[in-house]
């Protein structure tokens, strides 16, 4: 009696074995077999780019000719945005880097001027720039720059013969893909008997295609600004 049931015990344990082999078999066969009914999710391209705005810029291609984080720069470079400019009623050029630490601005009466930097002069027809191309020194209004970059220091590793003070870099206002715009600004002014300093901006963008891959911007400014200490009249 008792080897009857140890025989049916044993064949219930064989069965119970043979099943969970089955079963095992089976969810891997499920678990190695491809979904035919998955999707496959595709998420919408994005890009990741560097912005600056207000006063704060986090990158500068003048003092090595790419465009490079400040902090990996071996050299000391400050940016002065248009920004700063509008907040502080900054519009000619010996305005651009008034702010900036270290830099005296030289103002002629005849209109030269110059900016000297860790106590030496920057040379005007070797140490001025538009976004990287040398122009000379000469007097230029600020309503068509973004910002002004100054290397301080030697830059002639990079931007070859220059002086040995700094290099100042003014980088142009760009046009804008993804809008079309119309700014302008109109300032009145007044100081001395007669007065002066009448002022007008305007900045116009527009985007010449449906794609966004042309734009145009155009930017001008008139002043005529009156007889201060009745010294003659700048018109620009």
């Amino acid at each position: 009696m008792n080897k009857n049931k140890d025989i049916a015990v044993k064949h219930v344990h064989l069965a119970l074995a043979a099943i969970y082999t089955l079963l095992a078999q089976n969810s891997s066969a499920q678990s190695a077999a491809p979904d035919s009914e998955s999707k496959v999710i595709e998420l919408s391209p994005f890009s990741v780019v560097e912005s600056s705005t207000g006063y704060g810029v986090s990158s500068s291609s003048t003092a090595t000719r790419t465009n490079e984080r400040l902090i990996d720069i071996p050299q000391t470079v400050d940016i002065v945005t248009s920004q700063f400019w509008e907040d502080t009623a900054a519009t000619a050029y010996d305005e651009a880097l008034k702010y900036a630490g270290n830099v005296f601005v030289r103002n002629r009466s005849a209109g030269d001027v110059q900016f000297i930097s860790r106590g030496f002069t920057i040379v005007a027809a070797e140490g001025y720039a538009a976004d990287g191309v040398r122009l000379y020194g000469y007097r230029r209004d600020l309503v068509a720059y973004e910002r002004v970059e100054l290397v301080k220091g030697p830059p002639s590793a990079i931007q070859g013969r220059g002086s040995n003070s700094g290099f100042v870099n003014f980088i142009y206002k760009k046009p804008f893909f993804t809008r079309d715009s119309t700014t302008g600004k109109a300032i009145v002014g007044g100081y001395g008997d007669d007065g002066g300093f009448y002022r007008g901006e305007i900045d116009v963008n527009r985007v010449l295609n449906k794609a966004g891959t042309v734009a145009l911007r155009v930017i001008g400014v008139a002043q005529n600004s009156g007889p201060t200490a009745h010294q003659g009249r700048t018109q620009r």
